[in-house]
């Protein structure tokens, strides 16, 4: 049940500097006064193997199958997407650019923030890289959404590098 006394939340995605997306960042929800709600690690590092194959072997951000963008990003609460090992089990976050470099990723399309089954590297936070998505444990998308129900569906999805 939605408390009407807060409106929606955001979400804000602090990455490590590109190239140097081997490790995990933070993702933070937070209310619209700026204070955090809940915090988890994020990963936005694509999958070195398949960026190679697709003619992206830097990962760049701004092209398909590279790391996830920088930016400004609308949110939008999808749907549960298979397979699950890919996804996870909670509906997906749907992100269409809105400024920064993923305005400039234009040919990029279906970036979202999910879930899906854990990695072995502790140094990505047990997450798995991606196709150039944002990856979360199933745990935390499911925070997400619940916290999503209380308080407000997300806006924005803002992608920063610290």
């Amino acid at each position: 049940m939605k408390d009407t006394n807060t409106i929606a939340i955001n979400v804000v995605v602090t990455l490590p500097k590109y190239p140097d997306r081997g490790r995990a960042g933070g993702l933070a929800i937070v209310d619209q006064k700026g204070s955090d709600i809940y915090r988890c690690l994020v990963l936005g590092k694509a999958d070195g193997q398949r960026a190679t194959k697709e003619g992206n072997p830097s990962r760049n951000p701004l092209l398909p199958f590279g790391d996830t963008p920088t930016g400004l990003w609308a949110a939008a609460r999808g749907r549960v997407v298979t397979p699950r090992s890919t996804y996870g089990p909670n509906p997906v976050m749907m992100l269409s650019a809105m400024s920064g470099d993923a305005v400039k990723a234009a040919k990029r399309s279906g970036i979202w923030l999910h879930g899906g089954d854990p990695g072995t590297a502790e140094i990505y936070g047990f997450l798995r890289p991606t196709y150039g998505c944002l990856r979360v444990a199933d745990e935390d998308m499911r925070q997400i959404w619940l916290l999503a129900d209380k308080f407000g569906q997300p806006k924005t999805l803002e992608v920063k590098e610290a």
